[in-house]
């Protein structure tokens, strides 16, 4: 009887290992995805962004499994493999986008803090959001007109932290860089004429990619959602 596990802690057991399978998931979806040049081939021409990371789907169920609090914390796991397993090939990417910062004079170390923060760990932390939908009773799994409101809603706020934070990124790091770039060109150089003009003509640009991505999520979240319903309630809930 000492030996006997409850079928509680066993759900619970089992909760523990959807967690790390999730994030093993995300991260083999992220590297494989890079591997295959997906990245390179479906991404904008004006931003240089991916349309749509795979690692995002597996990531987004954090928060409908977890709920917010668990969500942030796996994330933040997920984020430092994701580093350590990258940080060489980060190096490499961050010495090709500053090729011209010789020239423009731009703090590398700030450059490479700024990057990271604003277009991978803070992005990606703000997936936790959706587990501000969590229901014990996993109704927010159901496809109802309340569900896909409060799901859009929720995708409408992580839309626009991440447009904000891309603009901010591209104004503070590449801004130099476009206007070195376009200094001979009237036609775009009308667009980087301040401050303002800049930051928003870099925001609109980054709408593109944040739209697409979060669009295609919505759709994969409205085809999963009753399926993985079924699988969690069956092995996983309590």
């Amino acid at each position: 009887m000492y030996f006997s596990i409850t079928q509680k802690t066993k759900k619970t057991l089992h909760k523990y290992i959807l967690a790390a399978h999730i994030l093993a998931l995300a991260l083999i979806l992220f590297h494989l995805s890079k591997q295959m040049g997906l990245y390179d081939y479906f991404r904008s021409p004006l931003t240089y962004k991916a349309y749509f990371n795979l690692a995002l789907v597996p990531l987004f169920y954090l928060g409908f499994f977890f709920g917010f609090k668990k969500a942030y914390l796996m994330l933040l796991i997920y984020l430092f493999c994701e580093f350590v397993t990258t940080l060489g090939h980060f190096w490499i990417l961050a010495d090709y986008d500053i090729f011209l910062i010789e020239k423009i004079n731009i703090n590398k170390v700030a450059f490479f803090i700024l990057n990271y923060l604003l277009k991978t760990l803070i992005p990606l932390l703000s997936f936790s959001f959706t587990g501000l939908l969590y229901c014990k009773d996993l109704s927010h799994f159901n496809i109802n007109k309340k569900n896909i409101i409060r799901l859009l809603s929720i995708l409408i706020i992580i839309m626009l932290i991440h447009a904000c934070l891309y603009a901010i990124n591209g104004y503070l790091c590449y801004l130099p860089s476009i206007k070195y770039i376009l200094k001979d060109n009237p036609y775009y150089n009308i667009f980087f004429a301040n401050e303002i003009t800049s930051f928003i003509t870099i925001f609109v640009l980054n709408l593109e990619t944040v739209i697409t991505c979060n669009l295609l999520l919505f759709g994969c979240v409205i085809y999963l959602n009753p399926r993985l319903k079924i699988i969690y309630q069956t092995y996983f809930y309590e």
